[in-house]
Order: structure tokens, then C-alpha cells, then sequence
């Protein structure tokens, strides 16, 4: 649920790094919760989250490698 006058509530900002699965593991490695581990979306992008301290969602992601022809499973 949405609360009304809380900052950063239901509000994603991207931000596009070089190696997000690098970033992840240097992000925990500081101790920073990470809201959605390192994953490749359907839609190309290889994303992970966490939370800022205003309730922000960032999202850090880079483009996910191509699929070989043919590797649909």
C-alpha cells in the first residue's frame, strides 16, 4: 500500500551500470540489502534492487548478453 506524504513511496529509479551481477557483490559486500538480486528480465535487461533510506526503489541494471539462435530451451 501506498502511504500518503512518504517520500519515495512507489517511485523506481534506473540507473544503468557496466556489470550489475559485479555491483551486487561489491553492494553486498558492504552490507546494503539488496530488495531483488541480481536477474534477467524477459524484456533484456539484467537488474538488481535495493532501497534508499526516503523509501526510493533503485534499480541498477545492464544489458543482459544475447541468447545463442535457437537456445529458446
Amino acid at each position: 500500500a501506498l502511504a500518503r506524504g512518504t517520500p519515495g513511496v512507489g517511485v523506481s529509479v534506473y540507473l544503468q551500470v557496466a556489470d550489475v551481477d559485479r555491483f551486487a557483490a561489491r553492494m553486498k559486500k558492504r552490507r546494503v540489502r539488496l530488495l531483488l538480486p541480481p536477474k534477467t528480465q524477459f524484456y533484456g535487461a539484467r537488474e538488481c534492487a535495493v532501497a534508499d533510506t526516503d523509501g526510493y526503489r533503485l534499480v541498477f541494471y545492464s544489458v543482459a548478453a544475447a541468447a545463442a539462435p535457437g537456445a529458446d530451451g
